[in-house]
């Protein structure tokens, strides 16, 4: 409706990366006895994407603090910033 992609797609990415990431980086046995869940989601939208736009996304984690942790989430068009994430 505003010619752009709508926020919670921009969520969705978030989530599909932090998953993707921690499947890279646990194993069958972490994930038998650990799951992450999310307490809280910050995101500052900064730029738009539009239908058909290329993005890159990337993640990392940030500060770990006994059970908690916090994962940053890049979502970038063209080397520009457009969207960036936290989550604890």
């Amino acid at each position: 409706m505003l010619d752009h992609v709508n926020n919670v797609h921009y969520l969705q990415w978030v989530q599909n990366a932090a998953q993707k990431h921690w499947n890279i980086l646990s194993t069958p046995d972490l994930n038998c006895k650990y799951v992450w869940i999310v307490l809280r989601h910050e995101i500052d939208y900064l730029r738009a994407a539009k239908l058909d736009d290329k993005i890159t996304i990337s993640t990392r984690v940030e500060d770990i603090y006994g059970v908690k942790s916090e994962r940053i989430v890049e979502i970038k068009k063209e080397s520009k910033l457009i969207a960036r994430a936290k989550t604890t």
